[in-house]
């Protein structure tokens, strides 16, 4: 009886979501997308089986484990491969960006459009403090619960003023907390459902405005920084050893942001400068794990209103995510498609050090193939 009252209320809390979901997203989600997963193209919402847990769907942390995973340092790195395209395209077009607001309006329109078609960004993150508790026993079934304390800076270059750049930071504190039902029985299913909630805090900051330079004092710029709140909900269907069925509602009540200026050498804020909120996401994955082998499928943020038609082509453009990993020893190799666009990727992993390498791309506009940018990232992280 308690199972299905689980149950129930994870579906009610779905088609809550819905109903948030068909609002315009205003601010992007505050996500440290992770190496892995995005090695794997981005499919990892019924994998969730390791510390990207936190971002991704937080009902993984059931996973069992004999003892607690500590992750102590981790340093990640994203640089997209634009960035020899961003040196070729102000050495070409020199004269004319300096003379930009002379420019006849045909000249104009061709820099916006190659400015739009390939944009420079570096995103760092780190260092990743986390912890992962054991299982604990609570009658047939068990209770997981961790935290983690995260941080990363975003920036993305500006074509049309050489040595600018639009910056965005965040940390983060991510309590996740997790229950496994062990036995279906009870409702005549086969497997085990788990049911996972994350609790988070952030405090976001980001550049307001114009372009910040590189070589000029950041002192006369304006930033907005604001703090909120916010809930993400998971569960994870686990059919049997090798079937996993995901779904994820990423910031479920619409997570608000209070934006107030602030001056950068004082570090206090002044007056309200904007209210933004974080709309729902609502994510769905499948996996077949067997051993040393991963393959993993995922539709994500799909009540966006950018979605448009349910086709196949949508599916996997504008939502889809597949991808695959193996590992042999110490070794692991990654592919798969990220909106479509083609991922790979592996490195070193081993239980004290990993060293990971991925090649990816990703949409950095409203839907598939508008504003695409190919990263190369790498992570290294330590644990015990």
């Amino acid at each position: 009886m308690k199972s299905k009252i689980v149950i129930l209320t994870v579906l009610t809390l779905v088609f809550s979501s819905i109903a948030f979901a068909s609002q315009p997203r205003k601010e992007k989600e505050a996500v440290i997308k992770g190496l892995r997963p995005m090695g794997m193209g981005g499919a990892f919402t019924a994998v969730s089986n390791d510390e990207n847990v936190f971002f991704y769907n937080p009902a993984g942390i059931t996973r069992k484990r004999s003892d607690c995973l500590v992750q102590f340092s981790a340093i990640e790195a994203a640089v997209s491969s634009q960035k020899f395209d961003y040196y070729n395209f102000y050495k070409d077009n020199k004269v004319d960006l300096h003379n930009f607001g002379n420019l006849p309006l045909a000249d104009k329109s061709r820099l916006l459009i190659q400015a739009m078609e390939n944009v420079n960004y570096i995103f760092i993150s780190g260092p990743k403090i986390l912890f992962i508790a054991e299982p604990i026993d609570v009658a047939e079934n068990s209770l997981n619960f961790g935290f983690g304390i995260f941080s990363y800076a975003d920036l993305s270059f500006d074509k049309l003023r050489p040595l600018s750049f639009e910056m965005e930071t965040a940390a983060m504190g991510i309590l996740p907390v997790a229950f496994k039902i062990k036995s279906l029985k009870a409702i005549k299913l086969p497997g085990s459902l788990s049911l996972g909630a994350n609790f988070k805090y952030m405090y976001r900051a980001k550049s307001f405005g114009d372009s910040m330079m590189i070589v000029e004092n950041y002192d006369k710029y304006v930033f907005v920084g604001g703090k909120s709140f916010g809930i993400d909900l998971g569960t994870i269907y686990h059919l049997n050893s090798h079937w996993n069925f995901g779904l994820s509602i990423a910031d479920f009540y619409g997570s608000e942001i209070e934006y107030k200026k602030f001056n950068l050498a004082s570090y206090r804020s002044s007056e309200i400068c904007y209210t933004a909120k974080v709309n729902p996401k609502l994510n769905f994955g499948a996996a077949y794990i067997n051993g040393k082998f991963v393959f993993a499928f995922d539709l994500t943020d799909l009540m966006n209103p950018d979605f448009g038609e349910v086709t196949i082509k949508n599916l996997l453009r504008i939502g889809g995510h597949v991808g695959a990993e193996y590992k042999f020893g110490i070794f692991v190799i990654r592919g798969g498609l990220n909106f479509g666009y083609p991922t790979i990727g592996g490195g070193i992993v081993s239980d004290v050090i990993r060293l990971e390498y991925a090649f990816y791309g990703e949409e950095k506009g409203n839907y598939a193939c508008r504003k695409p940018a190919w990263f190369h990232r790498i992570a290294l992280s330590f644990r015990f």
